[in-house]
This record gives C-alpha cells, sequence and structure tokens, in this order.
C-alpha cells in the first residue's frame, strides 16, 4: 500500500547514545539516575485461585518465575499492544512467566532503551528478559537447568515482540494474513491516532491534560522534570514554544497538515474495518462478525489481528478497561485550575480539559460498527482468564480461536485485583473493572528507598537550578 507523503511514519528516527552525553539530556539523565531506579520489580505473583473446575483436569498451575521487564511510554498505544499479550501471557496457568512494566514519559524512555540495550535502540515498547542455552542448542525460559548459560534478550517494535512472547495470537494457517493486518495498522493507525492526539493536546490550554497522560505509572523525578520541560512557554496562543513539544513535533512529524490526514486516515480504517465486520445476512442476534479474521462461514476466533486493532484504536475510543492508560478516566495523577475563559474548549473533569475535538471524535467513531468491536473485544478479552481449546494437527494449524479464549469473570490479569471506576460516553451504566499497571514504584533519593513527590522536588532544586555537580557529588557520597 502507497503511503501519502504527510502520513507520520510508525518508527520515529532513533535517539543516538551520544544525545545523553551533553546539555540538558545530560542533566535529565543525571537526575533520573539519582532519584529514580530501573531495577526494582514485581514479585512473582501467586497461582490463579479462580481456575475453572473443567480446567483442572487439562492444566498444570505453574509457578510465576520467569521475569519479563517491560519497558514503555505508558499512554502508547504500541505499549499497550504488548502489555495486553503480556498479560494474557501472565494470566496462562501454563506460563510460567510474568512481567514488571517500566513506564516512562516521552523522550525520557530513551534513557531507559538505551541502558536496556546497550546503545542498540532506543524506541518503546522494549521487552528484557532472560533465556537458557542447553548443550542441544535448544533454549527457551523453561529451560532453567543449572548447568544452562544464561543470556539477556532484548525485543523491541510491538511487531517483532508480540509473535514471539504470545504466539497463541497467531494461528499457524493464518500466520500471514494476521501479520499482513498487524503491519498495515500499525503503519496507517497507530501513527496517525498519535499524530492527531498530540496536535491537540500540544495547544497549552489542554497541556495539564498532556502532562497527566505522559507521566502516568512513571517516577516522581520524571513528572517533576517532563512537567517542566512541557510547561516551559507562557503563550496563550496555539503556538508551541517548549523546546521538548518542539523536538517531538519535528521528530513525529506533527503538522496542521499532517493531523489532517491523520484524521481522515483514521476515518477510514474505520470504515474499512467496518465493512470488513459487516455481515451480508443479519439476525436478530447476528449484526457483525465477531472477529477479524473470521468469515461468515468460517470462524477463527481472536487473533492478534483483533488485539492490535483494538489497542491501537484505544486513544480514541478509550474503552473503559483501559482507563488508566488513557483519556476515559476522571481519574488523574494530577490537578489543575482552568481558567474560566478555557471552559468553552472541551468539557471539564477534575480541573482538566477533555478537547472537544476528540471527545466529538470518540462519539464518532464509537457509533460505527468498528468502534463497536473496540469495545466488544476489550470488553471480553482484555479481562479474564483465558483457558486453551483443543488444536487439530493434521494440517500443522490452529483451530478454534487459535489456542486461546478468554473466561469473563473468572479472574483478571492483575494479580486478583481489581478498580472500579465510574465511565461515561460508554453504552452500558454498569460500573467496570479496569486493567491495573503492573508497575513499582521506583523512586528513590540515595539515602532512602521509599520517598515522597515533594521529597524528592526539593533534593532535585539543586539540579534544576544549575548546582548539578555540586549537589550531584553532595547526594551520591550518602550512599
Amino acid at each position: 500500500m502507497v503511503h501519502s507523503p504527510l502520513l507520520p511514519t510508525e518508527n520515529l528516527q532513533p535517539t543516538h547514545p551520544k544525545a545523553f552525553e551533553r546539555g540538558p539530556f545530560l542533566a535529565a539523565k543525571s537526575l533520573l539516575q539519582t532519584f529514580s531506579t530501573t531495577t526494582r520489580q514485581r514479585h512473582p505473583p501467586p497461582p490463579p485461585v479462580s481456575i475453572p473446575k473443567h480446567m483442572h483436569t487439562h492444566t498444570h498451575t505453574k509457578q510465576k518465575k520467569n521475569h519479563i521487564r517491560f519497558v514503555t511510554i505508558g499512554a502508547s498505544s504500541y505499549c499497550e499492544k504488548v502489555r495486553w499479550g503480556l498479560d494474557l501471557l501472565e494470566a496462562d496457568p501454563e506460563s510460567d512467566v510474568y512481567y514488571t512494566e517500566d513506564a516512562h514519559p516521552p523522550v525520557l524512555a530513551s534513557i531507559a532503551t538505551l541502558e536496556a540495550s546497550e546503545g542498540e535502540a532506543s524506541m518503546t515498547p522494549m521487552v528484557q528478559y532472560y533465556e537458557y542455552e542447553c548443550g542441544d542448542n535448544k533454549h527457551g525460559p523453561q529451560n532453567q537447568d543449572s548447568n544452562n548459560r544464561k543470556k539477556k534478550r532484548i525485543l523491541y517494535d510491538s511487531t517483532n515482540i508480540l509473535p514471539i512472547v504470545c504466539p497463541f495470537l497467531y494461528p499457524i494457517r493464518y500466520r500471514n494474513a494476521i501479520h499482513a493486518i498487524e503491519t498495515d495498522l500499525g503503519a496507517r493507525l497507530g501513527a496517525t491516532v498519535r499524530c492527531y492526539m498530540y496536535h491537540i493536546l500540544f495547544r497549552p490550554v489542554h497541556r495539564q491534560l498532556l502532562v497527566d497522560m505522559a507521566t502516568r505509572h512513571t517516577s516522581a523525578i520524571e513528572r517533576i522534570l517532563w512537567s517542566k520541560l512541557a510547561m516551559d512557554d507562557t503563550t496563550t496562543t496555539n503556538t508551541t514554544t517548549s523546546k521538548l513539544l518542539r523536538g517531538m513535533r519535528k521528530v513525529m512529524g506533527i503538522t496542521e497538515d499532517s493531523a489532517a490526514i491523520s484524521l481522515t486516515t483514521i476515518r477510514s480504517i474505520f470504515e474499512d474495518i467496518s465493512r470488513q465486520l459487516h455481515v451480508v445476512t443479519t439476525t436478530p442476534t447476528r449484526q457483525k462478525l465477531d472477529y477479524l479474521m473470521d468469515t461468515e462461514s468460517t470462524k477463527i476466533g481472536f487473533t492478534a489481528a483483533d488485539l492490535t486493532f483494538c489497542s491501537l484504536a484505544a486513544p480514541l475510543i478509550a474503552p473503559p478497561e483501559a482507563a488508566l492508560f488513557t483519556l476515559a478516566s476522571t481519574t488523574t495523577t494530577q490537578h489543575t485550575n482552568i481558567n474560566a475563559s478555557n471552559r468553552n474548549d472541551g468539557v471539564m473533569r477534575e480541573g482538566l480539559i477533555l478537547p472537544r475535538e476528540l471527545l466529538e471524535l470518540r462519539s464518532e467513531l464509537r457509533n460505527t460498527v468498528a468502534g463497536q468491536h473496540v469495545l466488544e473485544i476489550y470488553r471480553n478479552h482484555r479481562l479474564g482468564a483465558f483457558r486453551r481449546t483443543e488444536q487439530s494437527t493434521s494440517d500443522n494449524s490452529s483451530a478454534g480461536s487459535g489456542g486461546l479464549q478468554c473466561v469473563v469473570g473468572v479472574g483478571d490479569a492483575n494479580d486478583g485485583e481489581s478498580a472500579k471506576i465510574k465511565m461515561e460516553n460508554h453504552n452500558t451504566t454498569k460500573r467496570c473493572r479496569v486493567v491495573l499497571p503492573k508497575t513499582v514504584n521506583r523512586d528513590r533519593l540515595p539515602w532512602k528507598s521509599d520517598v515522597t513527590e515533594a521529597e524528592v522536588a526539593a533534593a532535585a532544586a539543586g539540579f534544576l537550578s544549575g548546582r548539578d555537580d555540586a549537589v550531584r557529588i553532595a547526594l551520591t557520597s550518602k550512599l
């Protein structure tokens, strides 16, 4: 498919490691290394206690002992795509894998990814884990014999990560077709959603909302630093004077023209998906196909095609289950006072403004067949334990749902925890559970492991006032 030259690119230009060895990036790197850590991880979750009775005779519950470090930009739809897969993997009673999400704001995430990959890549999502090499050259996380050699492995780019960590989402017979859909949606939908949303949120009137979204689940020092850099302008127009945001605009190719063509492309993709899901012969109980790979005569089930489309569309559709990673929720990490003069530009939500353009687009897209598909798939597959189905091996292909089905209400991918939140703009009035981030507290001072944001802010004041070297030496001497 030929893309318009104005269409934003999926994979951004990588950040060179030397960029963090000078100027503001060097100061930011010093701040992050002093006041936060990336070495903490979650405790292994206990085995699921709510496995359906019919599963006990067919599955063996494994202890979670293989850990994956998942480096993200928390609000990124590409990261949500991999997060969804990892949640399914961790929820599988036959898997011994669990993960910890290491979330960072845009730009500052490159410090973590460059360090993890030893300068190889700066992009998110990125996963880091260890595999074990045996004498017969077979390797994998499950081979942990004491005589095996442990080897660090780094994967980046969601189209590379998901097939490796979640092969059950790619039934063999349909693998190439699923990859084609995944690649196309990554290039056209993921990049355009990112471009259009940033174009709106970069406006000064929505700047605090941008900060809130970009710094969710990150460390205190990252919230302080990114907020300072993003809010570093005084203009009341739509012109961005913040150097951080100007740089993001340039790297992502965000302009009035690219935002306009992104919006057109988004609508076109939703029309295409709606047509693909349409059934010729409708009945009172069947208005659309259940899954993207289904046909009217063949049921394939939930695959990476559905997961990819729904996760990349989530920032616009705002499914309730993804409330903590999108603008769907009234729950925020920071609040600000908005002048009365700004209130006509959007809808107020606890001191923050949700842009009217995004609310109107959300309503428009939710009323399409594709938009309803996103809400349905999130409702049925984003939460819940899953069970394996019988697979046909006569043609070396997976049958049914590709070896995976979700059982809603049996359990979830959040260590048995759930959060309830009242949502708006959804076709149900019921309270629903939301996906909880599998993160840990990464804040630290050199002399303390558990700190408050106020303590971090006070200690970091010396860095921000220009006394970088002296303060850093004074603090690190207390280690």
